[in-house]
Parts: structure tokens; C-alpha cells; sequence
């Protein structure tokens, strides 16, 4: 019946159960069905693995979904300490990860951030 299987390796132990058994809630059940319903019309068996968030094939598929920004950039340290002559407060052009202050604006939400889009801010 099937031309091939489509391994769905995932973190996720609610994806599994819903891929496997099915759910009781009415949205979800209802896009189960639809994917199992084109799953059919390609011919395609999806066999969904659970792996641990510690496995490396999940570990390298999360680094691999977050996005890059080529305009990113940042301050060094030591710079950013000569800046701290002034009492700056706010890194202004900042993420999560690349931030030398608490307080930090971002491109894009996250739960540290203090504000998002520099240039909207007054």
C-alpha cells in the first residue's frame, strides 16, 4: 500500500501520542486527520520516534531551526567596559545571546528582553 516511510524523529511525546493513538481534543484530532489523509494520498507510512532533548540528532535539529541573522552583530567586551564610562543602561542592538547588559533591546522577542526593535522605542 505504502511507497515508503517517513521517519518523524521528535522531542516531543505529545506528537507521538497524537501521531500513534490519535487525541481527544477536536482541533487536534481534526489536523490529524487531514495529515493522514494526504499522508494516504501520497502513499507515504509516517512512523513517529521519540528521542530524549538530550540526543544529539535533536540537539543538532534545534541549533539547525533557529534563524541567522547576517546583520547580527556585537560589541567585545572590552569595548563594551569603555562604553560603561558613560552609564549606559540599555544594549540597544542586542539578543539573548549576545548582550553585555541586562537590560537589552532585540530584533526579536525573548523572555529576558527589555525592549524589541531599538528604533521603536522613544
Amino acid at each position: 500500500m505504502y511507497n515508503c516511510n517517513v521517519y518523524w524523529a521528535t522531542d516531543s511525546t505529545n506528537l507521538v501520542s497524537f501521531l500513534s493513538k490519535g487525541s481527544k481534543k477536536r482541533e487536534v484530532q481534526k489536523l490529524l486527520f487531514e495529515a493522514v489523509e494526504i499522508s494516504h494520498q501520497l502513499r507515504v507510512n509516517i512512523i513517529p520516534i521519540h528521542l530524549y532533548r538530550e540526543d544529539p540528532r535533536i540537539q543538532e535539529a534545534n541549533e539547525g531551526s533557529k534563524m541567522a541573522d547576517s546583520d547580527d552583530c556585537s560589541i567585545s567586551f572590552e569595548d563594551w567596559k569603555w562604553f560603561e564610562a558613560f552609564d549606559l543602561k540599555v544594549d540597544l542592538f542586542a539578543d539573548h545571546l549576545n548582550t553585555r547588559s541586562s537590560h537589552f533591546c532585540a530584533q526579536y522577542y525573548s523572555p529576558e528582553v527589555w525592549a524589541i526593535d531599538a528604533f521603536s522605542i522613544s
